[in-house]
């Protein structure tokens, strides 16, 4: 049975792998390091605009992309080990919107309450689409937006553990980017995406994220 070329055991992260997997041959698209100045307009581009609302879903996530020492970012952080659910994962903010909220105010609210970025400071460029979970099967917007300018980011105790900006560079490293075919009994096989980060792992809904930003910025 083929593996992921890393030990999982060295990662915070803890999962459980099926019986069946296979590695796919499989390199993100992004491998040219670009500034944020030549991405935004790309991506407002060929973006569609973010919906007001969705039927098939009330909750969003913020993919927030910013510039940190000429390196493209992206804006993660490891949600708390006290969390009910997903606790101690690699994600990105958001979460479920409130009454009378759009999808975009819910990943800006969310993005503010869980690390401290001003919605004010975030210029959105539109959506990646839907995004989804196969642990709780639930749904949520990918809302993308552009941060321009250095923005001191706390985490919230309690929500957050880390913050931190990720280059794109780092995730679209072939040494660390891998995607493998799994088999669930319940629904046949998928693809599931894992990006090393050091001692955190990305995975899951928040891996599929990634992997979908990195084909759409290597398209542009």
């Amino acid at each position: 049975m083929l593996t992921v070329p890393w030990q999982l055991e060295r990662f915070r992260q803890r999962i459980v792998l099926p019986r069946r997997r296979l590695v796919l041959p499989w390199r993100p698209r992004w491998e040219r390091e670009s500034s944020l100045g030549e991405v935004a307009p790309e991506l407002c581009a060929r973006l569609p605009p973010v919906p007001v609302q969705r039927e098939s879903t009330n909750a969003a996530v913020l993919v927030a992309l910013g510039e940190v020492n000429e390196h493209l970012c992206v804006l993660l952080t490891r949600r708390a080990a006290t969390l009910r659910e997903h606790a101690g994962e690699v994600a990105f903010p958001g979460g479920r919107a409130v009454a009378h909220e759009t999808l975009t105010e819910t990943a800006l609210r969310e993005s503010f309450e869980e690390v401290g970025l001003p919605p004010t400071d975030v210029e959105v460029v539109g959506t990646l689409g839907l995004g989804f979970t196969r642990r709780a099967r639930s749904t949520f917007e990918i809302v993308v937006g552009v941060v321009r300018d250095a923005v001191e980011l706390r985490a919230s105790p309690g929500e957050v553990d880390a913050v931190a900006w990720v280059p794109l560079k780092l995730l679209a490293d072939p040494g660390r980017a891998v995607c493998e075919l799994w088999f669930d009994p319940r629904g046949g096989w998928f693809r599931m995406w894992f990006f090393d980060l050091g001692e955190d792992l990305l995975w899951g809904a928040s891996a599929r994220v990634v992997a979908l930003l990195l084909q759409v910025l290597g398209a542009t």
